[in-house]
């Protein structure tokens, strides 16, 4: 069947003549990210709401304890509280301001700023028509021990019109509602909606969104003075929208993006910064070139180094057009690293960076296994910060004291609770609860809504033990169950991502926790392009990419973190 699909084209007309950026502008751009990025933090506190496990920035707007942040909806429309994420175990009930679904945004009070948290610093209003380039910042689906608001580089996709009615943004990320700050560290928007192209965002300005909000306006003062970098001014111009045939559009290969000056400025620098790093293509079956993964050569006569847990039982090796079958040498269970071996020489090896990294730094990936839609040859982002070692079933920044789970998929009925799924070996399985049992009550507690049985396990500790009266048929039971800390880990769902061209399956890595300290940065990878290097851009390895967590969050081991596992494989191995 054929399908016609609706495209808008981007054009580039651009306010400077050619997409580049020179090296002197390149620095000034990123000393901008990296002073940017040391304050940027300062101003953000992650906050939840009752009865769901997600977390959004907040900016303190005042010292009056005042936040904006994301909306964020409740499971059956309850006027459940915000919370405050202090610290990995403390939670705090803020005082819910304004709220609106359709805006997307929320108005919060907290009684006092935590220590080291001030008001973020307002834009002028002019602020994104003068430079190309922001910074965005996150929080990921798992927010583990220790984790930070995640920052992204971003740029303008289009320019903020005349009336400041919104523009857009392209992202490395696909979730709305996160907060914009311009290059010197300033509040200048919130991404509101998202777009039909992968990682485009629909934003507004903080001067629109105080205009259009009489409990907002008072609270966002003058614009702070500041300096921007002098930075070309790369903005495409949108044109009208046209038809594709579907087969047409594949015809002649990968579909082209939404041209983006500023961004292609960017993949120009990576590929001079990539272009002599030895990365390899190892696939898991000579006759099925789609799965496998990248690694890196370490010495000449054929050791590569890689992601261990993607590895299949006859990996092969690809370097340029020479394929090599391979030999399993080794591997480190603590970092997921392995050591394949081919027969060949005289190869180029990677040299290691052990310089500590600079967060807020430009980063680069060289990738030779290419994904669908946009078949680029590197990717770009920003090193956010360092996240500490962690155990694989770590439990998230929500507090395993404050967050526990029955182990079962409730489905709310008219006025009860019924079972709609157990999770295996989890507290209900154990306790031989079943799919289609009715909850009655819960320490003696009746629960018709998932309302009440939230607001009930948030009193309990992980642990602890309740007694379940449950109906099963016409029978009345009881159980006692031992409480489990909620399963934060990173699910599948979402996993697709539909655009207008194409669609895009971005599932995380297998291994994707309990590493040692890893480096968190945006550059969007799919899964099969980890065990690549992490490469600054003067063409350092840094690190090498360890796994793909969502879109846009990727971590990687820091390069003496690997040289420590690479001598720990060879002083185990039997090859040498």
């Amino acid at each position: 069947m054929r399908i016609l699909l609706t495209c808008l084209t981007l054009t580039t007309s651009l306010l400077v003549d050619g997409a580049e950026l020179s090296t002197e502008q390149f620095s000034a751009l990123e000393k901008a990210t990296v002073e940017s990025s040391a304050t940027i933090r300062s101003h953000i506190i992650g906050v939840g709401r009752m009865s769901r496990t997600l977390v959004q920035p907040a900016v303190a707007l005042d010292a009056d304890g005042h936040l904006l942040t994301a909306f964020i909806p409740t499971i059956d429309g309850e006027p459940l509280p915000y919370l405050a994420y202090l610290d990995d175990t403390e939670r705090l009930e803020l005082e819910t301001i304004w709220e609106d679904g359709e805006s997307g945004l929320a108005l919060l009070k907290i009684a006092e700023l935590p220590d080291g948290i001030t008001p973020a610093p307002i834009s002028a209003a002019d602020s994104l028509k003068k430079s190309s380039w922001m910074i965005g910042a996150v929080y990921p689906p798992t927010v583990l021990p220790g984790d930070v608001p995640e920052l992204k580089l971003g740029t303008l996709q289009t320019a903020p019109l005349a009336d400041d009615s919104g523009f857009l943004v392209d992202f490395n990320q696909r979730t709305a509602g996160s907060p914009l700050f311009d290059l010197a560290g300033r509040l200048c928007g919130f991404t509101i909606d998202e777009t039909s192209e992968l990682t485009s965002l629909k934003a507004q300005s903080i001067q629109q969104l105080a205009a259009n909000n009489d409990k907002l306006r008072p609270l966002i003062g003058e614009a702070s003075d500041a300096t921007l970098p002098e930075l070309p001014y790369f903005i495409p111009e949108p044109t009208v929208e046209e038809e594709i045939d579907e087969e047409e559009a594949f015809d002649d290969g990968p579909a082209t993006p939404p041209s983006n000056p500023a961004r292609d400025a960017l993949h120009t620098l990576a590929t001079n910064a990539v272009d002599n790093i030895p990365v390899v293509s190892i696939f898991n079956n000579a006759g099925i070139v789609t799965t496998g993964i990248q690694g890196v050569i370490i010495e000449s006569d054929g050791l590569i180094l890689t992601k261990a847990s993607e590895i299949g039982s006859a990996p092969i090796c690809q370097i340029g057009d020479q394929s090599y079958p391979a030999v399993l040498v080794a591997t480190d269970k603590e970092t997921d690293l392995a050591l394949l071996s081919i027969e060949a020489s005289n190869l180029p090896t990677v040299k290691w960076s052990t310089d500590t990294p600079t967060f807020g730094q430009i980063v680069h990936i060289p990738l030779n296994l290419k994904a669908p839609p946009y078949e680029f040859s590197t990717t770009s982002g920003i090193l956010s910060h360092q996240l500490p070692a962690h155990s694989a079933n770590a439990v998230s920044i929500h507090s395993p004291e404050a967050i526990t789970s029955l182990g079962i998929v409730p489905e709310q009925a008219a006025t009860k609770i019924i079972i709609g799924g157990v999770i295996p070996e989890g507290a209900a399985a154990i306790a031989k609860l079943q799919r289609g049992d009715q909850i009655l009550s819960l320490d003696g507690k009746e629960i018709t809504n998932r309302n009440i049985l939230t607001n009930l396990l948030t009193t309990k500790q992980v642990g602890d033990q309740v007694e379940v009266e449950f109906k099963r048929g016409d029978e009345t039971m009881t159980a006692t169950l031992t409480l489990d800390p909620v399963n934060f880990r990173q699910p599948m769902a979402n996993a697709m991502v539909q655009t207008e061209r194409a669609i895009s399956i971005t599932p995380p890595s297998i291994r994707r926790s309990g590493f040692p300290a890893t480096l968190v940065h945006d550059a969007p990878l799919e899964h099969f392009q980890n065990g690549s290097p992490l490469v600054d851009s003067n063409g350092a390895v840094i690190g090498l990419n360890i796994a793909t967590v969502t879109l846009g969050r990727t971590l990687a081991l820091p390069s003496e973190t690997v040289l420590a596992a690479i001598a720990r494989m060879k002083a185990n191995s039997i090859i040498f």
